[in-house]
């Protein structure tokens, strides 16, 4: 048997919060309730705020709602998941939920937030926040300072930098900021994160890493850059990263001195020197490092991808200009988030001019 529902009247607040008791966030919204451990839940229609009620334990906004007001959520001592996606939502005050000890779990993706301020989050037990596709370009120091987390998801935002006082004394295990406009890291980007295993800054705009920028990260396992303006690997990493994708980037020669520790990097598509492509296939053999790449899903797109661009030079001081590499590559192949790429391992005994190139293994990861 369902509980029955309850819809509680609430003050109405338009001046101050300490004149009233609870905030005019809602105006006959529809939210869903779950009680218990049963999955399907109540549409409910609220004003004001939720507070004071001792069996909710997910809440799911199903109307569109401007602003979240302070004290909007509060002494909800079983809510674990709080759901405000696709709302429409612009700010969300510090203090929007207190007193929610057992909230592992939010979530205000695809709306219009543009900004994180200090003790919006920060002061939740949170271990999963999903904040992706806002307009999101301004974070306050400490935003997430001093939480646990498992994932924070911040892709697909306005965010140009990533700011080291965002994160003071934080632990991260999946840190997600693909999709945003970030062109720099410098050493001290993510010296306030630990435990960090995964990383994605895949389809910003990054040029330049300060060759210690992930050095301290110890724990990190993958590193996703695909999509970025990279030249060359020139950066130290962890000793633990087993995947590294550089896909999808500007290099057309590098080396992989610095990439002693990893186990398998995904460096095609690129605009590659023939030459220098062989170069680097025949340390990665020396260093026992898997060399991988990304293939189209569609048949057209495989045909239109090149391994290399340039035959008919050295890899040395000489190679060809970056500009006349980088149009003949892009005139061949280009990348949209609209097409599948998988991932696979291939293996060169190699006839670089004449693409002879020998598949070792199936589909092994799907890309979107």
């Amino acid at each position: 048997m369902h509980k029955s529902v309850i819809v509680v009247a609430t003050a109405v607040c338009i001046v101050s919060y300490s004149s009233c008791t609870c905030p005019n966030t809602f105006n006959n919204a529809l939210l869903e309730l779950h009680y218990g451990i049963v999955y399907k839940g109540h549409n409910t229609t609220f004003n004001g705020c939720v507070r004071g009620n001792s069996d909710i334990t997910r809440i799911v906004l199903r109307t569109p709602t401007m602003n979240i007001f302070k004290g909007t959520f509060s002494n909800l001592t079983v809510l674990d998941y709080l759901a405000l996606d696709n709302a429409n939502l612009h700010v969300i005050e510090a203090q929007f939920a207190e007193n929610l000890p057992k909230l592992r779990t939010f979530s205000a993706s695809m709306n219009q937030i543009r900004e994180i301020g200090y003790n919006v989050l920060n002061n939740l037990p949170l271990k999963n926040i999903y904040l992706s596709i806002n307009t999101i370009s301004e974070i306050a120091n400490g935003a997430f300072s001093g939480m646990d987390l498992v994932y924070l998801h911040l892709n697909n935002n306005e965010l140009h930098s990533i700011n080291s006082n965002w994160f003071l004394n934080t632990t991260i295990k999946g840190l997600y900021l693909s999709s945003n406009h970030i062109e720099l890291l410098w050493t001290e980007t993510f010296s306030g994160i630990i435990g960090m295993e995964t990383l994605d800054l895949g389809r910003n705009k990054i040029h330049y890493i300060d060759c210690d920028t992930f050095s301290t990260q110890r724990s990190l396992e993958s590193l996703f850059m695909k999509g970025n303006s990279l030249l060359n690997l020139d950066f130290d990493i962890g000793s633990n990263l087993q995947v590294l994708d550089v896909s999808f980037n500007m290099i057309f020669s590098t080396s992989l001195e610095r990439m002693t520790n990893v186990e398998a990097i995904i460096i095609l598509p690129n605009p590659w020197v023939c030459k220098c492509l062989e170069k680097l296939v025949n340390e990665s053999k020396l260093l026992n490092i898997k060399i991988m790449q990304r293939v189209a899903e569609r048949t057209q797109e495989r045909l239109n991808a090149p391994i290399c661009v340039v035959a008919d030079t050295t890899c040395g001081n000489n190679v060809a200009p970056v500009n006349t590499v980088h149009r003949e590559y892009f005139r061949r192949v280009h990348y949209a988030k609209i097409i599948r790429y998988w991932v696979q391992w291939r293996s060169y005994p190699h006839d670089f001019e004449n693409r002879n190139i020998t598949f070792k293994r199936n589909w092994i990861q799907c890309f979107k």
